[in-house]
């Protein structure tokens, strides 16, 4: 668990009081998200696109070939 000191503005959450300073203790639930590894992998892929697309040449100017598979223009 992790205690953090805030203070509430009243912008976000219901139920609060307004402009004093709180303790809100964070609890972790349930098992852990797969989103950080989805993400790795999306970055490893982005990753691995962008530099190959930057040694064929400009990837602006061959975008449908990269994206659909049309062939490079001259």
């Amino acid at each position: 668990m992790k205690t953090l000191k805030v203070h509430y503005d009243g912008r976000v959450l219901p139920d609060l009081p307004l402009n004093r300073r709180l303790e809100l203790s964070v609890v972790s639930v349930g098992k852990p998200s797969e989103a950080p590894a989805a993400l790795e992998k999306l970055t490893a892929l982005a990753l691995k696109y962008a530099t190959r697309a930057s040694n064929l040449g400009d990837l602006a100017a061959q975008h449908d070939h990269y994206l659909y598979g049309s062939p490079k223009r001259p």
